[in-house]
């Protein structure tokens, strides 16, 4: 079960995809980051396990939508998410971000994430197809 909240938001599970082994998908959920005052401000997509496909692209993506911005609420979210990530197996997770995309990048520091490397991502992973060729892979204990 997710956390229900902290003093600014709270997590809400809209979707679930199973795994799907022919796309080295894992499982994943999608959920919903609430303000305190009841507004989606933006999405926390977890993904579950660990292989090549989610070393590039990471157990968790964020987006925050642009009116929310700049008050932290993606790396609450995150936070939000390691007891629910615990029980489902997880002792850690890989964060990534796009270098030039400094927000993200202070949010993983914030999260204490470990910088392993700056990568360039390979042609086979969808990252690659939607023009994305180098991102900074985060590893986060949990």
């Amino acid at each position: 079960m997710l956390p229900p909240s902290d003093e600014k938001i709270s997590l809400q599970i809209e979707s679930f995809s199973p795994a799907a082994p022919e796309k080295c998908f894992v499982p994943a959920y999608k959920l919903n980051i609430i303000t305190d005052s009841g507004n989606v401000c933006g999405i926390l997509n977890l993904r579950l396990g660990h292989n090549e496909t989610t070393y590039f692209s990471g157990n968790i993506g964020y987006l925050v939508y642009p009116e929310y911005r700049g008050h932290g609420f993606a790396a609450r979210a995150v936070r939000l998410s390691y007891k629910f990530l615990r029980s489902k197996g997880m002792n850690n997770i890989i964060i990534t971000c796009n270098p030039s995309n400094l927000p993200s990048a202070r949010t993983c520091e914030k999260l204490e994430g470990t910088l392993l490397e700056t990568a360039r991502i390979p042609e086979w992973h969808d990252l690659y197809h939607r023009g994305q060729r180098i991102v900074n892979i985060y590893r986060i204990e949990l």
